[in-house]
């Protein structure tokens, strides 16, 4: 069944199959995530870009812009675990 009156394309496009990701290279992190490691909620307020990070309690993971990432691991009980 065709909808322009046309048969198939003779040169279908080609997808990447699915999970393709690209070259890490080219792919610069925005995020920087971090665990908090203390005992009650704590909110740190990013010195770059003036945002309220959250954290609820111990074990919660929080992204920071990768501009606040810096004055952020500075603050007691939180650990970088990854880049994203």
């Amino acid at each position: 069944m065709s909808c322009c009156g046309g048969g198939r394309s003779r040169n279908p496009i080609t997808l990447p199959r699915t999970g393709a990701v690209a070259p890490a290279s080219n792919v610069r992190p925005t995020l920087a995530v971090f665990r908090y490691e203390g005992d009650q909620t704590l909110t740190v307020v990013g010195r770059v870009t003036g945002t309220k990070y959250r954290f609820a309690g111990p074990g919660s993971e929080v992204a920071v812009d990768i501009r606040d990432r810096t004055s952020v691991r500075q603050v007691p009980r939180l650990r970088e675990t990854r880049l994203v």
